[in-house]
């Protein structure tokens, strides 16, 4: 099954069968979801399947369609997500406010942590964007303001990476976009406009990447998509061009869809499949598929006059479902290529947003940011927290203790009419 966040509410598409259900927010039903402005979804250890609103965080029971338990937030956010370390533990943060949060599933106890900065007053954490663990069990959070984060599971307490003007090796800016670890165990973060770093938890920390598009590049490119194939090849997607970084020897490979500057690459988002090759999803561009031999683009376009053209050319999010199946969540709509006549179909919302309906046509739509437009996609299995983006230079971090305090929450939906919200 894939499972759809949309604005619209929550999709579960049977591509073998091409079944399409709705989930929505009934306010005469307590067991519906909290809002229809779905965020993410994802499972946890144990097979609970998680869905995250603008509203809460509801724990959805796929078999009957209602919400067994809702988690609310402490105010309407965005961008929420939820992510389980190897401990079991079960955080919850968004992008929107200065919220992190742990969940006791067990007693239904939510403990907020607060990042205020004893030294720094008037400073506060405005958002995490992602979280991951790396292969030794150390959790790192990315945020919009406070740098990258480290946390001290002996001490409750979290180690801060920061940008220090006054040191060439500390995190070039405050502002972390996103968190991947490569194979070798190395922290990568995206840092958006200002490029890509790599971190290393081993002395000296960081190594910035400052000639990306080219090797005379003295700018650092906006960076909207980096990815680790199977071959442990790093590619880095920004406005110009597809960078390939040989780590091994340090060579820098740089691919664009033309050959002059007129024409950019702007890749979003970047896959492989499961023959190894490279997809590249682009805002403007259509999807690419990226021949390595050749170093050449194949270009698939949404063309209005074809109805099994791509949905859109703007590609936000790829992904390859369990059957070798590549999706493209567009702009446009939910686009499955099929490989052997080089067609898409595409599922997208009825007119009224209540459906999503088979389909083979679809508008470009207009430029919105990334999170807010399209779909994202899930595959059944698939835990909240996909790949992201990379990292800079971060020398000396600074600790500090958190604080916090822990409430009753919940919500346990058992039987119609009876979903309660402790506080």
């Amino acid at each position: 099954m894939l499972w759809l966040a949309t604005p619209t509410g929550l999709y579960e598409l049977d591509p073998a069968t091409a079944r399409i259900r709705r989930y929505s927010h009934d306010r005469d039903d307590p067991l519906s979801l909290s809002s229809n402005n779905i965020e993410s979804s994802g499972e946890d250890k144990d097979g609970k399947f998680w869905v995250a609103n603008t509203e809460a965080l509801d724990e959805f029971d796929r078999k009957t369609g209602k919400v067994r338990r809702h988690i609310p937030l402490l105010k309407p956010s965005t961008g929420v997500f939820f992510f389980e370390d190897r401990f079991g533990v079960f955080w919850i943060f968004n992008n929107s406010s200065n919220v992190l949060e742990v969940f006791d599933r067990k007693t239904n106890a939510l403990t907020r942590y607060s990042f205020e900065d004893q030294q720094r007053i008037g400073i506060p954490l405005t958002g995490v964007t992602t979280m991951l663990e790396d292969r030794n069990g150390t959790l790192w959070i990315a945020t919009h303001g406070s740098g990258l984060l480290k946390f001290d599971r002996e001490h409750q307490r979290f180690i801060r990476y920061r940008n220090d003007p006054t040191d060439p090796d500390s995190l070039p800016q405050n502002n972390v976009e996103s968190l991947i670890v490569d194979r070798e165990g190395g922290i990568w973060a995206g840092l958006g406009r200002v490029g890509a770093a790599h971190f290393d938890t081993i002395s000296p920390p960081f190594h910035s990447f400052p000639h990306l598009d080219s090797p005379k590049n003295t700018v650092e490119p906006f960076v909207g998509a980096i990815y680790e194939d199977s071959q442990k090849t790093l590619w880095i997607g920004t406005p110009a061009a597809l960078n390939r970084i040989d780590r091994g020897g340090g060579r820098y490979t740089y691919y664009r869809l033309t050959a002059g500057p007129a024409d950019g690459t702007d890749v979003i988002a970047i896959g492989e499949d499961r023959s190894g090759g490279l997809w590249v999803g682009t805002y403007g561009h259509g999807l690419l598929h990226f021949d390595r031999r050749t170093g050449q683009f194949h270009t698939y376009r949404h063309n209005p006059a074809d109805p099994y053209s791509l949905s859109s050319d703007i590609v936000f999010h790829l992904l390859v479902d369990h059957n070798g199946r590549l999706w493209a969540a567009t702009s446009g709509g939910l686009s499955r290529f099929d490989a052997a006549t080089e067609r898409f179909i595409t599922y997208k919302p009825d007119q009224q947003g209540n459906n999503l309906i088979p389909c083979w046509s679809g508008g470009s739509g207009r430029k919105k940011q990334q999170r807010r437009s399209g779909l994202r996609l899930r595959k059944q299995g698939e835990g909240s927290n996909a790949n992201r983006t990379p990292t800079k230079s971060v020398g000396h971090p600074d600790t500090f203790q958190t604080r916090y305090h822990t409430r009753s929450v919940v919500a346990v939906a058992k039987a119609r009419g009876d979903s309660r919200r402790g506080v």
